[in-house]
């Protein structure tokens, strides 16, 4: 495909959109008709427990895998990826939670390693222009790193700096973290969330992979939940002030994203086939809140009400 026209385009709609997407595996319904829409300019969490399909629908956005079903558009224009390639001549790219970088190149050289789309290659490199156009971008977005470093010089966090470098040298207009903070220390995740909020204010768009609802709470604008009840995967959005709600109430633990999905399943049923509110009664009697029952701001939320 022919992806120029997209990431240079000035989107008038979302910047990236899902419309039916469904991937299956054998024996396995990874993704069920996903629908799902970002914009420029915002930071959208895609959260929900290991299993729930946030990884698979990532690798189909950006081409890793080929969807079963459904339509994908970006900048409004509908797209058929056949690689990676095609996804990031499009202006998406990903981080993975384990790095795709070679040990014994430098870190600019790992930057630029496979082209960059729009540019002629050339089979000679020039080291201190790469490092220089590197370092350029790392201090725009206070990614501190050292480009003449090789790769195994470097601590987890400046490689995982380096990743998202790939994608801003190649001015990448959409940004998928799997789970970005997993190997960083909390003053990495500070510096990251700061990043991400330069991009943002840049008109870039960061789809935020996350387990984590204080994380989710941070940095993002909206939230997107993703549950795998007994055999179908269902997916909404959620306002960033719900998932608010469960937070203060279940804390930054696992035991927050089952009360998340819960939310998720009566506020965006597809049986119901519109938004049903989660009453002060359901909260008090449904067995998915049985382990927060002792918290007083628990019974303080199911005494007012979750939703309004």
């Amino acid at each position: 495909m022919t992806s120029e026209s997209l990431s240079s385009a000035r989107p008038s709609g979302p910047a990236l959109e899902l419309r039916g997407i469904t991937k299956r595996f054998p024996g396995v319904l990874a993704n069920d008709r996903v629908d799902f829409a970002v914009r420029p300019g915002e930071v959208h969490a895609l959260l929900g427990e290991n299993g729930a399909g946030k990884s698979t629908v990532s690798n189909v956005i950006t081409g890793l895998y080929r969807p079963d079903e459904g339509e994908m558009l970006v900048n409004g224009q509908s797209v058929h990826f056949e690689s990676p390639r095609d996804a990031l001549e499009a202006g998406i790219f990903m981080v993975h939670q384990h790095f795709r970088l070679i040990p014994a190149f430098t870190a600019a050289e790992n930057v630029v390693l496979g082209g960059v789309p729009g540019r002629r290659q050339t089979r000679r490199i020039d080291r201190a222009r790469i490092e220089r156009e590197v370092a350029e971008v790392a201090e725009r977005y206070e990614l501190a790193i050292d480009p003449g470093a090789r790769m195994w010089q470097l601590s987890v966090g400046e490689q995982q700096r380096v990743e998202i470098l790939k994608a801003l040298y190649r001015e990448a207009r959409v940004l998928i973290l799997d789970e970005p903070t997993a190997v960083l220390t909390p003053q990495e995740a500070e510096a990251l969330f700061r990043a991400l909020r330069r991009m943002t204010a840049e008109g870039r768009t960061v789809i935020f992979v996350s387990h984590k609802l204080g994380e989710v709470m941070a940095v993002a604008d909206r939230a997107m939940a993703a549950i795998t009840p007994e055999k179908d995967a269902l997916y909404g959005h959620f306002p960033l002030e719900i998932v608010a709600r469960v937070a203060a109430v279940a804390g930054d633990s696992d035991r927050s994203i089952p009360a998340l999905q819960k939310l998720l399943s009566v506020r965006y049923s597809s049986a119901v086939g519109g938004e049903t509110p989660l009453t002060p009664a359901l909260l008090r009697l449904d067995p998915m809140f049985d382990p927060l029952r002792n918290d007083p701001r628990f019974q303080k939320l199911a005494e007012s009400g979750a939703t309004k």
